[in-house]
């Protein structure tokens, strides 16, 4: 089968990969479907480029693939700006005959690699296992090494246009939406970076702060600002620091403690000492002698062994709002006695308690209104009985605000270290604003 695929015979082979070569080179295939050559596919745009390409790969280049990239980035189409042109835009509007270059967004992989590269802390190693790059402390290795779950994607993958990994994808499809924007305003691993990259120009930034930006536009964009972009930098830089250096408090905290049923609020809340990368727990390893297998995940944990030990996940509430709770508990193991869930407010005390074994217990509470720096407590606990065997739970509430700003915390996708918040100097925040920048993001 092998050699009939690359059989000189065969001319369907070098077409298909002449034509995904092109596609990666210059942003459009020369046929509209890669992996599909037939008699209903769209046909080629230029199909007499189609049949040189293909010879030249197979006669004049040998099947060597880097002859054909020089041959394509070597011809004026490839080197043509990306500027409009006025006389060919009436005629081809959608750029199908390449009167011009195509401006190409990177991919989920480049960007996250441009990153780490410009933060200084890229990983270039090659070969090993996979790694998880969606949690922290969020890994340097190249993207490449991603870990992919096919039953399970992460959101991640999937508001960056990463291809199903279920199925063949001959190509990716590219979108623009709401959600990719918010990933580089709020997303921690985005924070935590713009903060390193800002950490490498400190020292000129304090004593030059004019060359300091030029040098961040170098090193991120490969091109040296403008006169506007300079001065608007600078503007930025001298407005955030006037507003001074206090940062908001984090959002999300965790730790153990217990809820005291005459006074209804929760008593005893320590933080855990330990945070491993995927858990908060008591110590390096389970069980500790103290808290056994109490911990905390992303998507729930397991109780302590006593009341007194329970396990909490705090909410604090950055300024006054009316909010809506979405908290569903769950317990999946016919073992054991179960346990119980209590949310309760510092401000108003018990707001549910829930009993569950190897089931769901659903807490819903819409129109709650909660006052700045108020307590959301959400406290698992192995009940009166002390039994806390099999009493592992899944519990990730979900609080949004009721009016129209829309803000919302998700416990499972906030999870980490910095609980969802990274404090950022004037700086950081202008290195992040240059991360979200089309000259960051396009290759032009």
């Amino acid at each position: 089968m092998a050699q009939a695929i690359a059989s000189s015979d065969n001319p369907l082979t070098p077409r298909v990969w002449a034509n995904r070569v092109w596609m990666y080179l210059i942003g459009k295939p020369l046929v509209e479907s890669p992996s599909d050559f037939g008699t209903r596919s769209d046909p080629p745009s230029h199909p007499e480029l189609l049949d040189y390409l293909a010879y030249s790969l197979t006669h004049d280049d040998a099947w060597h693939t880097k002859s054909l990239v020089k041959r394509i980035a070597m011809s004026h189409t490839y080197r043509q700006s990306s500027a409009p042109r006025a006389d060919a835009l009436s005629k081809d509007p959608e750029n199908r005959l390449v009167h011009k270059a195509n401006r190409k967004r990177l991919e989920m992989e480049p960007m996250r690699d441009s990153i780490l590269a410009v933060s200084g802390r890229l990983d270039p190693s090659v070969y090993g296992p996979s790694v998880d790059v969606t949690v922290p402390p969020y890994p340097g290795k190249r993207t490449v090494y991603a870990q992919i779950e096919r039953q399970n994607l992460d959101t991640f993958f999937r508001t960056f246009d990463f291809a199903g990994p279920d199925s063949s994808s001959p190509k990716r499809f590219v979108t623009t939406v709401p959600q990719q924007a918010l990933y580089f305003m709020n997303h921690p691993f985005v924070q935590e970076e713009s903060k390193r990259f800002a950490d490498r120009f400190a020292e000129t930034l304090k004593n030059q702060p004019e060359a300091a930006v030029s040098q961040m536009a170098e090193v991120a964009w490969g091109r040296p600002l403008t006169v506007s972009e300079k001065a608007a930098a600078l503007r930025f830089l001298n407005d955030e620091a006037g507003r001074g250096s206090e940062e908001p408090k984090p959002v999300w905290s965790y730790g153990f403690g217990s809820v005291d049923e005459p006074t209804s609020r929760v008593t005893n809340f320590l933080k855990y000492p330990k945070y491993i990368g995927t858990a908060w727990q008591f110590g390096d390893t389970l069980p500790h002698p103290i808290g056994s297998f109490n911990h905390l995940t992303p998507q729930g944990g397991h109780v302590g062994p006593t009341v007194k030990t329970g396990a909490i996940r705090r909410w604090t509430a950055p300024e006054s709002m009316t909010i809506v709770i979405e908290a569903p508990l769950t317990h999946a193991s016919d073992k054991g006695e179960g346990l119980r869930g209590w949310v309760v407010s510092s401000r108003q005390g018990v707001l549910g308690k829930m009993t569950v074994k190897n089931g769901k217990a659903d807490f819903n509470r819409d129109g709650l209104q909660v006052e700045a720096g108020e307590t959301i407590d959400f406290v698992a606990d192995c009940g009166p009985a002390g039994d806390h065997s099999f009493d592992g739970f899944g519990w990730a509430p979900i609080i949004r605000r009721s009016d129209s700003a829309g803000m919302g915390w998700n416990a499972a996708e906030d999870f980490g270290d910095k609980a969802g918040f990274v404090p950022m100097n004037a700086a950081a925040r202008l290195a992040q604003a240059m991360f979200q920048a089309n000259s960051f993001l396009y290759v032009d």
